[in-house]
């Protein structure tokens, strides 16, 4: 008689718990949010909301399976650019207000939700009169994703010749940018990736800039790499390059009021 055999995937807590705190580290005014479609088993999540980690998310269900793990909304990222207005609608139902868009379509959604500019800068704002928080958009801009050896550039995200038209709308519909948000692509092995993403950021902020808008809060995204067998670059490194980025835009006058990091295989592809 035949049998057949179930995998099984062995997890290592003090693994997850390191490569949590090694990017803390890295990147300590970073708020880290774990992206949990890279593995999204309750044991992971609970060893990381002890540590204070966030999460990422693509979906109102993970949403709403971490809230029931007992995560708070304050803590949820909503990093999908393109979603059903229910979607985004059911998303501030729960309270979570960070959510990605990449288009004019996208923002039209956002339109109802939409604090105006010059709002409160990185703060919580008060309730709209239909019981619903304000949105806190973040466009999502295309970077080059070199080294990635999974590139996303040709999936999400907004070329820099599609700026002038988002921030013209948000302007003309006085609607509030929150913040930026790239992805260098997933497994990026490279800091160049990083480097040149970084430069179109401040690129893109300065444009916005242009056009009556404030964008306060930079998302980095994913993308940190696990060893392959191939030189990669370490948390330190990363963070090194995206640190130094920083002091140059504080230099110029710009300092964020809200970091955000999302590491998915980072923290729990070297634990399996």
């Amino acid at each position: 008689m035949a049998t057949h055999e179930t995998p099984v995937l062995f997890m290592d807590r003090s693994r997850i718990r390191e490569n949590y705190l090694e990017l803390k580290k890295a990147l300590p005014p970073f708020r880290i949010a774990y992206a949990i479609k890279s593995n999204s088993h309750p044991e992971i999540i609970e060893i990381l909301k002890k540590e204070g980690s966030h999460f990422e998310t693509a979906s109102v269900a993970e949403i709403e399976k971490l809230l029931a793990l007992g995560v708070k909304a304050e803590e949820i990222v909503l990093s999908n650019p393109v979603k059903a207005p229910q979607a985004i609608r059911r998303a501030l139902e729960h309270g979570v207000t960070i959510q990605s868009f990449d288009s004019v379509e996208e923002l039209e959604k956002f339109k109802e939700f939409s604090a105006p500019i010059g709002a409160e800068e990185g703060g919580l704002f008060a309730e709209k009169k239909d019981g619903l928080p304000y949105i806190r958009p973040q466009l999502r801009t295309v970077v080059p994703n070199e080294g990635s050896m999974w590139p996303l550039s040709g999936k999400f995200g907004a070329d820099e010749e599609l700026w002038p038209a988002i921030f013209q709308y948000m302007k003309d519909n006085n609607m509030r940018l929150d913040g930026i948000t790239f992805h260098p692509g997933s497994q990026c092995e490279t800091i160049a990736g990083w480097d040149s993403a970084l430069y179109l950021t401040w690129r893109c902020i300065e444009i916005a800039r242009e056009y009556g808008l404030n964008p306060t809060t930079i998302n980095i995204g994913g993308g940190l790499p696990v060893n392959l067998g191939r030189k990669i670059p370490t948390a330190a490194q990363v963070g090194k390059v995206v640190i130094r980025h920083l002091k140059e835009w504080e230099k110029k006058g710009f300092k964020p009021s809200d970091l955000i990091v999302e590491p998915g295989r980072f923290i729990s592809g070297s634990a399996g």
